[in-house]
Protein backbone atom coordinates (compact mmCIF):
# COMPACT_ATOMS: atom_id res chain seq x y z
CA UNK A 1 0.00 0.00 0.00
CA UNK A 2 1.50 3.27 -1.06
CA UNK A 3 -0.10 5.59 1.09
CA UNK A 4 -1.18 5.75 5.08
CA UNK A 5 -4.30 3.48 6.80
CA UNK A 6 -7.06 5.87 6.74
CA UNK A 7 -5.61 8.17 3.58
CA UNK A 8 -7.64 8.52 0.97
CA UNK A 9 -5.77 7.42 -2.57
CA UNK A 10 -4.93 10.20 -5.08
CA UNK A 11 -7.17 7.89 -7.31
CA UNK A 12 -10.69 7.72 -5.27
CA UNK A 13 -9.89 11.76 -4.48
CA UNK A 14 -9.81 11.84 -8.86
CA UNK A 15 -13.12 10.06 -8.82
CA UNK A 16 -14.94 11.89 -5.79
CA UNK A 17 -13.61 15.31 -7.95
CA UNK A 18 -15.01 13.87 -11.19
CA UNK A 19 -18.23 13.09 -9.48
CA UNK A 20 -18.51 16.69 -7.53
CA UNK A 21 -17.55 19.13 -10.46
CA UNK A 22 -19.77 17.05 -13.28
CA UNK A 23 -23.02 16.83 -10.40
CA UNK A 24 -22.99 12.97 -11.39
CA UNK A 25 -24.37 11.29 -8.42
CA UNK A 26 -26.45 13.64 -5.59
CA UNK A 27 -26.27 13.03 -2.02
CA UNK A 28 -28.68 10.89 -1.10
CA UNK A 29 -29.16 8.83 -4.29
CA UNK A 30 -29.63 5.05 -4.66
CA UNK A 31 -26.85 4.04 -6.84
CA UNK A 32 -26.28 0.38 -9.05
CA UNK A 33 -23.32 -0.68 -9.82
CA UNK A 34 -22.51 -2.85 -12.60
CA UNK A 35 -19.71 -5.14 -11.81
CA UNK A 36 -18.29 -8.03 -14.48
CA UNK A 37 -15.34 -8.55 -11.94
CA UNK A 38 -12.83 -6.75 -14.53
CA UNK A 39 -10.32 -4.66 -13.66
CA UNK A 40 -12.47 -1.07 -14.42
CA UNK A 41 -15.73 -2.13 -12.51
CA UNK A 42 -14.01 -3.73 -9.86
CA UNK A 43 -12.08 -0.52 -9.37
CA UNK A 44 -15.40 1.85 -9.61
CA UNK A 45 -17.14 -0.65 -7.13
CA UNK A 46 -14.17 0.14 -4.52
CA UNK A 47 -13.65 3.66 -5.16
CA UNK A 48 -17.63 4.45 -5.09
CA UNK A 49 -18.02 1.86 -1.83
CA UNK A 50 -15.23 4.27 -0.31
CA UNK A 51 -16.80 7.68 -1.16
CA UNK A 52 -20.36 6.51 -0.65
CA UNK A 53 -20.43 7.34 3.16
CA UNK A 54 -19.02 11.10 2.40
CA UNK A 55 -21.16 11.35 -0.86
CA UNK A 56 -24.55 9.78 0.84
CA UNK A 57 -25.04 6.98 -1.45
CA UNK A 58 -27.13 4.10 -1.04
CA UNK A 59 -25.06 1.57 -3.28
CA UNK A 60 -26.09 -2.36 -4.69
CA UNK A 61 -24.03 -4.38 -6.73
CA UNK A 62 -25.56 -6.19 -9.95
CA UNK A 63 -23.73 -8.76 -12.01
CA UNK A 64 -24.64 -9.78 -15.26
CA UNK A 65 -23.50 -13.39 -17.37
CA UNK A 66 -23.85 -13.05 -21.02
CA UNK A 67 -23.88 -16.98 -21.57
CA UNK A 68 -21.24 -16.48 -23.67
CA UNK A 69 -18.28 -17.87 -21.89
CA UNK A 70 -19.46 -20.30 -19.27
CA UNK A 71 -15.77 -20.94 -18.33
CA UNK A 72 -15.06 -17.93 -16.49
CA UNK A 73 -18.67 -16.94 -15.95
CA UNK A 74 -18.54 -18.74 -12.49
CA UNK A 75 -15.53 -17.51 -11.44
CA UNK A 76 -16.44 -13.49 -12.53
CA UNK A 77 -19.95 -14.28 -10.19
CA UNK A 78 -18.02 -15.53 -7.30
CA UNK A 79 -15.57 -12.56 -6.72
CA UNK A 80 -18.51 -9.83 -7.62
CA UNK A 81 -20.87 -11.50 -5.30
CA UNK A 82 -17.41 -11.61 -2.89
CA UNK A 83 -16.31 -8.26 -3.46
CA UNK A 84 -20.06 -6.95 -2.68
CA UNK A 85 -20.35 -9.21 0.78
CA UNK A 86 -16.82 -7.47 1.79
CA UNK A 87 -17.65 -4.22 1.73
CA UNK A 88 -21.70 -5.12 2.76
CA UNK A 89 -23.35 -4.23 -0.06
CA UNK A 90 -26.47 -6.33 -1.63
CA UNK A 91 -25.68 -8.39 -5.01
CA UNK A 92 -27.66 -9.05 -7.42
CA UNK A 93 -26.55 -11.83 -10.09
CA UNK A 94 -28.35 -12.01 -13.46
CA UNK A 95 -27.65 -14.28 -16.66
CA UNK A 96 -28.85 -13.48 -20.11
CA UNK A 97 -28.91 -15.17 -23.80
CA UNK A 98 -26.82 -12.78 -25.71
CA UNK A 99 -26.06 -15.32 -28.77
CA UNK A 100 -29.89 -15.91 -28.77
CA UNK A 101 -30.84 -12.61 -28.63
CA UNK A 102 -28.07 -11.69 -31.03
CA UNK A 103 -29.64 -14.28 -33.66
CA UNK A 104 -33.66 -13.64 -33.22
CA UNK A 105 -33.09 -9.70 -33.29
CA UNK A 106 -30.14 -9.65 -35.77
CA UNK A 107 -27.54 -7.78 -34.10
CA UNK A 108 -24.38 -8.18 -33.45
CA UNK A 109 -23.08 -10.59 -30.01
CA UNK A 110 -21.88 -6.91 -28.49
CA UNK A 111 -25.01 -4.74 -29.28
CA UNK A 112 -27.28 -7.18 -28.10
CA UNK A 113 -25.08 -7.80 -25.01
CA UNK A 114 -25.40 -3.94 -25.00
CA UNK A 115 -28.93 -3.99 -24.71
CA UNK A 116 -29.28 -7.13 -22.55
CA UNK A 117 -26.93 -6.13 -20.09
CA UNK A 118 -28.67 -2.82 -19.67
CA UNK A 119 -32.14 -3.84 -19.15
CA UNK A 120 -31.35 -6.30 -16.25
CA UNK A 121 -29.53 -3.22 -14.86
CA UNK A 122 -32.76 -0.87 -15.43
CA UNK A 123 -34.76 -3.84 -13.55
CA UNK A 124 -32.35 -4.17 -10.51
CA UNK A 125 -32.67 -0.33 -10.39
CA UNK A 126 -36.32 -0.22 -10.47
CA UNK A 127 -36.47 -2.95 -7.42
CA UNK A 128 -34.47 -1.04 -4.99
CA UNK A 129 -35.85 2.75 -6.75
CA UNK A 130 -32.14 3.89 -7.48
CA UNK A 131 -32.12 6.71 -9.50
CA UNK A 132 -28.38 6.05 -11.15
CA UNK A 133 -26.99 3.23 -12.80
CA UNK A 134 -22.80 3.60 -12.84
CA UNK A 135 -20.70 1.59 -15.70
CA UNK A 136 -17.20 1.36 -15.65
CA UNK A 137 -16.10 3.20 -19.00
CA UNK A 138 -12.53 4.28 -19.31
CA UNK A 139 -10.97 7.16 -21.26
CA UNK A 140 -9.22 4.13 -23.25
CA UNK A 141 -12.97 2.77 -23.95
CA UNK A 142 -13.92 6.36 -24.72
CA UNK A 143 -10.96 6.53 -27.45
CA UNK A 144 -12.22 3.10 -28.82
CA UNK A 145 -15.44 4.30 -28.89
CA UNK A 146 -14.68 7.34 -30.81
CA UNK A 147 -12.69 5.36 -33.51
CA UNK A 148 -15.02 3.13 -33.99
CA UNK A 149 -17.52 5.88 -34.31
CA UNK A 150 -15.30 7.05 -36.97
CA UNK A 151 -14.80 3.88 -38.69
CA UNK A 152 -18.73 3.58 -39.13
CA UNK A 153 -18.78 7.14 -40.83
CA UNK A 154 -20.45 9.17 -37.79
CA UNK A 155 -21.80 12.71 -38.29
CA UNK A 156 -20.19 15.46 -36.17
CA UNK A 157 -22.07 14.55 -32.90
CA UNK A 158 -20.99 11.04 -33.20
CA UNK A 159 -17.17 12.45 -32.16
CA UNK A 160 -17.79 13.37 -28.76
CA UNK A 161 -18.27 10.06 -27.93
CA UNK A 162 -19.77 8.92 -24.73
CA UNK A 163 -21.34 11.12 -21.81
CA UNK A 164 -20.64 10.95 -18.16
CA UNK A 165 -24.04 10.85 -17.62
CA UNK A 166 -26.58 9.80 -20.03
CA UNK A 167 -30.55 10.02 -20.19
CA UNK A 168 -29.58 11.46 -16.79
CA UNK A 169 -29.17 7.77 -15.21
CA UNK A 170 -26.33 6.09 -16.63
CA UNK A 171 -23.24 7.64 -14.77
CA UNK A 172 -19.37 7.07 -15.90
CA UNK A 173 -16.96 8.09 -13.11
CA UNK A 174 -14.13 6.71 -14.44
CA UNK A 175 -13.85 8.30 -18.16
CA UNK A 176 -11.64 10.43 -17.59
CA UNK A 177 -9.37 7.75 -16.04
CA UNK A 178 -6.75 5.87 -18.39
CA UNK A 179 -6.59 2.32 -17.82
CA UNK A 180 -2.69 2.43 -16.94
CA UNK A 181 -3.73 4.98 -13.63
CA UNK A 182 -6.77 1.82 -13.25
CA UNK A 183 -4.54 -0.65 -13.05
CA UNK A 184 -2.18 1.01 -10.62
CA UNK A 185 -4.68 1.97 -8.01
CA UNK A 186 -5.77 -1.74 -8.13
CA UNK A 187 -2.07 -3.08 -7.29
CA UNK A 188 -1.30 -0.75 -4.64
CA UNK A 189 -4.86 -1.69 -3.03
CA UNK A 190 -4.52 -5.59 -3.48
CA UNK A 191 -7.79 -5.44 -5.27
CA UNK A 192 -8.18 -8.75 -7.56
CA UNK A 193 -9.95 -8.61 -10.70
CA UNK A 194 -11.04 -11.14 -13.80
CA UNK A 195 -9.42 -10.69 -16.81
CA UNK A 196 -12.29 -11.45 -19.89
CA UNK A 197 -10.36 -13.90 -22.85
CA UNK A 198 -13.00 -11.65 -25.48
CA UNK A 199 -11.41 -8.74 -24.41
CA UNK A 200 -8.20 -9.68 -25.87
CA UNK A 201 -10.09 -10.32 -29.24
CA UNK A 202 -9.36 -7.86 -32.01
Amino acid sequence: NDHPPGRMHFFVKKVEATIRSEGLLAAGERCVVAVSGGPDSRALLQVLAQLAPALDLFLVVAHVAHGLRPAEAEAEARLVREAAQALGLACECGRVEVAACAREQGLSLEHAARNLRYGFLAEVAARYRATKIAVGHTADDQAEEILLRLIRGTGRAGLAGMAGLRDGLVVRPLLGMAKEEILRYLEAEGISYCLDSSNQQR
